[in-house]
């Protein structure tokens, strides 16, 4: 406060002393411009408020059931015996205003998740209330869960799951290839990502003609048995057939059966033509309440449902 206070009457000065009559209300209210500029910025560096480690899932939104909890806490222990990481999951109420990057990378050295030595944490943090999710990568684990790893986890694992409101599923899912890249499998990560990246990727330009050359041929068809169709009824309108054979329905279907033997023949008929013509790692677990001591160093990645 000393600073803004000499801030402000430096600048205060500075502008009473000035050639220009200035208006003394004038002075004053750029004064009180310039205090509220500089006390803003501080106001929002107030830390945020971090509940206490309950467990390996912190669920502060209450929106996972016991089992679900249970489930997921035996996967998170069952990677820390067999490497040492400690992955931890906080559901979390709100951000308090932060950006989630800013809330992730403090509540991990707060938390102080993974060994200290080691520094071998990681934090997947989900925000219900404000659509986010992050995970966020300890120092020592940056090289192996990369930003881009953890941006394939997050799109095409939790995120789909999210989009349906299965958080359960989302995050069981994301903890498992977590740990799967953790415990070195890193290529089966990548392999179920690249999957799911085909089921949704846009056609190519090969792919849409073919559909618009498949449709032309079943509309061509359509075209055709409904002319053939046209010219049996017309023929078979006549007084002299109408005499000679049964009318009404059992006439309709005859002519339909016909109207489709007859386009299906001229189709092989073209088609024959055509071809003719062309014919030319380890350590113990424990549910914990607290983390070992890691650090945090901002590594990871975001997303947004």
């Amino acid at each position: 406060m000393k600073r803004v206070a000499g801030s402000v009457a430096s600048y205060s000065a500075a502008l009473s002393h000035s050639k220009a009559a200035w208006p003394r209300w004038l002075v004053l209210a750029w004064a009180g411009a310039v205090l509220l500029t500089l006390m803003l910025p501080g106001a929002s560096l107030a830390a945020p408020t971090f509940p206490p480690m309950t467990g390996r899932v912190a669920d502060e939104a209450h929106i996972l059931s016991p089992q679900a909890t249970a489930e997921i806490t035996a996967k998170l222990n069952a990677l820390e015996a067999k490497s040492s990481d400690q992955l931890v999951v906080f559901i979390a109420k709100s951000l308090q205003g932060y950006s989630i990057e800013d809330y992730g990378y403090q509540l991990g050295r707060v938390w102080g998740i993974g060994q200290k030595d080691l520094n071998n944490g990681v934090l997947l943090i989900v925000v219900p209330s404000e659509h986010k999710v992050r995970i966020e990568v300890g120092r020592r684990l940056e090289p192996q869960l990369t930003d881009a790893m953890s941006t394939l986890i997050i799109e095409n694992t939790i995120l789909p799951a999210f989009r349906r409101g299965d958080f359960a599923g989302g995050i069981t899912k994301g903890v498992e290839d977590i740990s799967s890249v953790l415990l070195g499998d890193a290529e089966a990560v990548k392999q179920r990502a690249e999957a799911f990246a085909n089921q949704r990727r846009p056609l190519t330009t090969g792919e849409i003609v073919a559909l618009v050359f498949i449709t032309g041929l079943i509309a061509l068809f359509i075209y055709s048995f409904y002319m053939n169709w046209r010219k049996l009824r017309a023929a078979h309108s006549k007084p002299a057939y109408r005499k000679e054979h049964a009318g009404g329905w059992l006439g309709v279907l005859r002519d339909i059966f016909y109207a489709f033997g007859l386009t299906l023949l001229n189709a092989f008929a073209s088609s024959g033509s055509s071809r003719s013509d062309s014919g030319s790692s380890g350590s113990s677990s424990s549910d914990s309440s607290s983390g070992g001591g890691g650090d945090f160093g901002g590594g990871g990645a975001s997303g947004k449902w």
